[in-house]
């Protein structure tokens, strides 16, 4: 009896060590996805501008950059500024360049200089982006330079001495307690991206291998898998709109295009195990009803 006592307690821890390692297992592979994904977002400017570098054409967009200009041109030519004739002038001059094809490679060369200058402030170093009363702004002077050619094109008188345009548009406004967490974690999410995918595996092997009953082992991590991932989609319904909530009221169209570009390329990862979860659960299912199944 007391033999059958002891293997019923050891049976017992080595479920409890599967479960902890199946938990582990189905938390570490989304967030290995998700750390992935944020790693790649932050360090690789090139990946970044051929993500976000077709969002020259979209409307929100376009519509953002032209009402920002022409405020801050229409500002610094003074007593000009104030005339209605020059003010739709300056619109239309604007509106021109937005649609024209160089409004795309004024884009691309944004969000290059954008990205370097955001990587700087995570990483905590010089270059970073503007950051005026803890907002983080995006200069538009790529954007004026460009107006100013055509405006002198045009014909509009002073045009060529259009002093360097400085404003940006604020883009959120920032804590700076979140600020100095964020660079704490930006040289470990490196690590976290390469190592967690790999620990998710061998904490699921590891489960399979250390529960009793192997069939069991395969729903037991279908299941924690789901749950993860089902935990992490309600997590981000959620974190959304607050996120939203931070910027700037016409930032929001663009900022919210820009985090659904962002968001594609976790699909498939996602996808990929939900799927894995799908079939553990199905070949766990099929194997309980065998019956050799134990």
């Amino acid at each position: 009896m007391a033999g059958a006592g002891g293997g019923k307690r050891r049976l017992t821890g080595r479920g409890v060590t599967a479960a902890i390692l199946a938990v582990l297992c189905a938390v570490l592979a989304p967030l290995g996805v998700v750390s992935a994904w944020a790693w790649t977002q932050v360090s690789d400017t090139d990946r970044f501008v051929a993500t976000y570098a077709p969002l020259a054409d979209a409307p929100q967009v376009k519509q953002l950059v032209v009402s920002r200009i022409s405020a801050a041109t229409t500002k610094n030519l003074g007593i000009l500024g104030g005339n209605t004739v020059v003010q739709g002038l300056v619109t239309d001059t604007v509106t021109s360049v937005v649609s024209s094809p160089a409004f795309a490679a004024i884009w691309a060369q944004t969000l290059r200089s954008s990205h370097q200058q955001l990587r700087a402030l995570l990483a905590d170093e010089q270059g970073a982006l503007e950051i005026e009363d803890n907002t983080l702004q995006m200069p538009l002077g790529p954007y004026v330079d460009a107006l100013k050619q055509r405006l002198i094109a045009a014909g509009v008188p002073f045009a060529d001495r259009l002093p360097t345009v400085t404003a940006a548009v604020p883009l959120v406004e920032l804590d700076p307690r979140v600020v100095a967490l964020v660079r704490g974690g930006y040289h470990g999410l490196e690590a976290m991206a390469t190592w967690l995918p790999w620990l998710a595996l061998l904490c699921g092997v590891a489960a399979f291998l250390v529960w009793p009953h192997k069939r069991r082992a395969l729903i037991a991590v279908g299941v924690a898998l789901g749950v993860a991932l089902a935990a992490l989609v309600a997590k981000w319904s959620i974190l959304e709109p607050s996120l939203l909530a931070s910027f700037a009221a016409d930032v929001r169209p663009v900022v919210a295009l820009f985090l659904a570009t962002a968001a594609a390329p976790l699909l498939s990862p996602l996808l990929g195990l939900a799927v894995t979860s799908a079939v553990l659960l199905f070949t766990g299912g099929l194997a309980l009803k065998s019956p050799a199944a134990t």
